[in-house]
């Protein structure tokens, strides 16, 4: 509807590093060095980057909200026609 809005956030916590580190991926991939695992995304295959990467989490945040948020806008548009 006009006028609304929501806002989703992923966070993945991790340092960036001096050296690069892995093969895969892109970016900076060999820089970033995963809290949780110990892994740069350039050591993890694109499947577990893709699973914990701050874009996944907001999207896996989006997913939570989006179906209540579309109901809300559709029964708003309907009610002001």
């Amino acid at each position: 509807g006009r006028g609304r809005e929501k806002v989703v956030e992923g966070v993945c916590r991790g340092v960036i590093i001096r050296e690069l580190k892995g093969m895969q991926g892109f970016g900076y991939d060999p820089l970033f060095l995963d809290a949780a695992s110990g892994l740069t995304f350039a050591e993890m295959d694109a499947g577990h980057k893709n699973s914990i990467s701050h874009r996944s989490r907001a999207i896996q945040e989006l997913k939570k909200i989006l179906p209540e948020f579309i109901a809300c806008s559709t029964s708003s548009m309907v009610s002001r026609t």
